[in-house]
């Protein structure tokens, strides 16, 4: 009797493994459109037309072509007093005493952990800091656009 409840947990589990695998080789198409403005419209279009429909991402900006106020539109208010009152100066001590330079450098050419920081005022970030109460680096997710 035992044996057979062996055989039935190995089935079991063998079967998991075979769904795990399965699942794990689905993965999505990025050529498949995706939600956009227009989209309607163009998938309506391209039924008639028989063409494929390929929905272009938003373009992020170019820091240096934004306005001051664009720049900092919708932060708090206590994050726009932190920015006004910031001294730039300390930005190499700040970068030396957290360790910052270990991931990123100015060097365009380097590699890197981090992305560089050559030509950084150009351009565009969008940054979600997360849970930066815990010292936890890892929370840092940003997307970076270089003009």
């Amino acid at each position: 009797m035992k044996f057979l409840h062996r055989g039935r947990v190995a089935l079991f589990i063998g079967l998991l493994a075979l769904l795990a695998i399965g699942l794990a080789a689905c993965k999505p198409d990025a050529n498949v459109d995706i939600i956009a403005p227009d989209l309607g419209e163009r998938m309506i279009a391209a039924r008639t037309s028989g063409a494929v429909v390929a929905a272009e991402p938003t373009p992020m900006p170019v820091l240096a072509d934004l306005t001051p106020e664009e720049i900092y539109a919708g932060l708090p208010d206590d994050v726009l007093a932190a920015v006004e009152n910031a001294d730039p100066a300390a930005g190499e001590t700040l970068a030396l005493t957290n360790g910052c330079v270990g991931c990123h450098s100015l060097d365009p050419t380097a590699q890197m952990t981090g992305p560089t920081w050559y030509d950084i005022g150009d351009t565009a970030v969008q940054i979600n800091l997360g849970d930066m109460t815990s010292g936890d680096s890892a929370q840092v997710v940003f997307d970076v656009v270089v003009k």
